[in-house]
């Protein structure tokens, strides 16, 4: 399965600049369960881009 990717930012006053994100849609039909992934601090975004093949793999298995 091959999910769409999707980076951006938002304008927020509770951290110094904006905060980065990312968003993972799958390729699939329907309502989706909401997923959060927190990476937790010294983490980024990218996290995501390098573990894209973990999540896709999982829900092409049915597991998420």
């Amino acid at each position: 399965m091959t999910a769409k990717l999707i980076e951006a930012t938002m304008e927020t006053t509770l951290v110094p600049g904006p905060a980065e994100y990312a968003v993972l849609v799958p390729d699939a039909p329907g309502p989706l369960p909401l997923l959060l992934f927190l990476h937790g601090g010294g983490g980024s975004r990218a996290f995501l881009t390098t573990q894209r093949g973990l999540f896709e793999d999982a829900w092409s298995r049915g597991l998420l």
